[in-house]
């Protein structure tokens, strides 16, 4: 009777350590491992649709639904806002609160000087022809 109780018991206990080997073996595998597209992301400013804030030098306002992001290393980027944010370009003003250390689209927002919400859209490059109009 006990034999048969404890056959279970050395089953479950062999699964249970035979899960925690491979987990752990994968976890130790060399960043080489990862394609070269999930390489260039994680070393990217922008990671999804999302920037890290710590990157950003400066920020410039065009509109009230366009804000050009001077990051470090010299590449720019473009935020687009999801929909007009009024006075925005009035004041001349945004703050954000990070999620993280990033500023992430669909996710976060930006406040205005007059209190308004305004949530981040998408990122973009800033491209030479944007440099044009502004």
């Amino acid at each position: 009777m006990v034999r048969n109780m404890m056959q279970p018991f050395f089953l479950a206990c062999t699964f249970a350590w035979a899960l925690i080997t491979l987990g752990s073996a994968n976890a130790e595998e060399p960043n080489d491992a990862l394609p070269a597209v999930a390489q260039t992301l994680a070393t990217d400013d922008t990671v999804g649709n999302c920037v890290r804030t710590n990157r950003i030098r400066r920020t410039r306002i065009l509109d009230d639904q366009t804000i050009i992001l001077d990051m470090a290393g010299g590449d720019n980027l473009v935020m687009h806002l999801k929909y007009r944010c009024p006075q925005l370009s009035f004041h001349d003003f945004f703050s954000y609160e990070p999620t993280l250390g990033q500023l992430c689209a669909e996710l976060d927002h930006i406040v205005t000087r007059a209190g308004f919400h305004c949530d981040i859209g998408s990122f973009s490059l800033y491209k030479d022809e944007d440099k044009a109009k502004s």
